[in-house]
């Protein structure tokens, strides 16, 4: 993904106060982000669909290889393992 769009993603995480999940964005809750919305919603829909392609490439990988590559039922799972390698990054 380029810059712009994980620049865009980290502002939306930064302000995920107003949304119950990656998926979910709550309207209400946060009308200064309603600029927003539309480019929100195709980020996210984008991340998903990323996902789904490198977890079935990966899987893919693992049955030729029988590797080990790690595969996410979403972008939720992705975004966790993406924060739980940035915290073991920064000791």
């Amino acid at each position: 993904m380029s810059r712009i769009i994980w620049q865009k993603l980290l502002w939306f995480k930064k302000h995920k106060k107003y949304a119950e999940s990656v998926t979910e964005y709550k309207e209400q809750e946060c009308p200064d982000c309603l600029v927003y919305k539309d480019k929100l919603k195709q980020l996210v829909e984008a991340l998903s669909e990323s996902v789904k392609l490198q977890s079935h490439y990966a899987g893919l990988l693992n049955m030729h290889d029988e590797g080990g590559r790690m595969m996410f039922a979403n972008s939720d799972e992705w975004l966790k393992r993406l924060k739980h390698l940035k915290e073991s990054d920064s000791h």
